[in-house]
């Protein structure tokens, strides 16, 4: 931390200067850096499982008699479209886990285009802030949630486009805000069915004003990829053995996800960050409007995670459990960074 500290002072001290293509230059290197630092990886973790299905559509006979590859259906099928194109580009070893260093910068620099657009002259420091908490917990949260990992895979994809879609929708671009959430949804489809929920709260908190309006915008991108994704939710729905599978799904192979009484701890780092939050809300900032509606976003996502907790902990309700709520919870910490990072950055730079 002392070495980020002083590392943050030398970078405010180029800022005042140099151009502000040289501070572009210099975030986008440490973006990269980020991405390097974890991101440079293949075939660890759940590749063991997501790779399977784009292995045998790109070769029929691989692992043909295996139970798992060949007869299981592909939740995530358009992953295997990514995988298509990472295969003509080079080496797949290569191609995928440069893709995920790409991947995590590109988020790194959606950040800061969200920091320099609202908060000027103090987003070089900012994002730096945002940058050392990626490294120090990697965007992990509860129920083994994430936004980025170690390897490219469906749930990271969708991830950084609906943060993408969250930032444009603070920024009031809806419409723009709806294709990265529809592009979310079209690569994991428990983020297109949780988007709706989240999203429709979020509007609605955001005030009356033109909900019409704005509601049609950020879902109509989002019903397209739900129409294409319907013949395989109504297969899930309708199976006879439906129920047992998700019983031996949620609390036989994955009560880290599922379960909440199984990671309670989790939950005490995650509090901090809300606690450190909260303490920064009473801060003022140099934009009041983006201000504003930043901590309106924030409160949607933190309050339906905490719904879907007691829901599932106090009372068990089976559907809130299904839906995989815990998913947003790195959204709602990234949030909470923000809320952090855009309070006490000005402060420190008056003092």
């Amino acid at each position: 931390l002392s070495i980020l500290a002083v590392f943050g002072f030398l970078v405010w001290i180029m800022k005042k200067v140099v151009h502000i293509w040289l501070q572009h230059s210099v975030v986008l290197t440490l973006a990269v850096a980020v991405g390097l630092s974890f991101g440079l990886c293949y075939g660890l973790g759940n590749h063991n499982t997501y790779l399977l299905h784009p292995f045998r559509e790109l070769d029929p006979e691989f692992l043909q008699y295996d139970w798992l590859a060949a007869q299981t259906t592909a939740y995530h099928q358009n992953f295997a479209l990514l995988i298509w194109l990472l295969v003509a580009l080079g080496p797949l070893p290569w191609s995928v886990a440069i893709a995920n260093v790409l991947l995590i910068a590109t988020m790194m620099w959606v950040l800061y285009s969200f920091l320099i657009a609202y908060f000027g002259r103090d987003a070089l420091v900012a994002i730096l802030l945002l940058m050392s908490f990626v490294l120090l917990e990697k965007t992990r949260s509860v129920a083994s949630s994430h936004i980025l990992t170690s390897v490219i895979e469906p749930s990271s994809i969708a991830a950084v486009a609906v943060i993408t879609g969250l930032l444009l929708l603070i920024a009031e671009h809806y419409l723009w805000s709806g294709i990265f959430v529809a592009i979310g949804g079209f690569f994991h489809t428990n983020f297109l069915l949780l988007d709706f929920i989240f999203f429709t709260c979020t509007h609605i908190v955001l005030g009356r004003k033109g909900i019409i309006r704005r509601i049609a915008l950020q879902f109509a991108p989002s019903l397209l990829a739900l129409l294409h994704e319907l013949p395989m939710l109504y297969i899930m729905a309708s199976d006879p053995l439906g129920s047992d599978a998700r019983y031996a799904f949620q609390f036989i192979r994955s009560p880290h996800h599922y379960v909440p009484l199984a990671y309670l701890r989790e939950f005490i780092p995650f509090a901090g960050w809300h606690l450190l939050a909260f303490s920064c809300l009473g801060l003022k900032n140099g934009d009041s409007k983006i201000a504003s509606r930043l901590a309106r976003v924030y409160w949607v996502f933190l309050g339906l995670v905490i719904a879907a907790t007691l829901l599932t902990t106090l009372v068990y309700v089976s559907f809130v459990s299904q839906l995989f709520f815990w998913r947003m919870a790195p959204f709602s910490i990234l949030l909470a960074q923000l809320i952090i990072v855009t309070r006490i950055v000005p402060i420190v730079q008056c003092s």
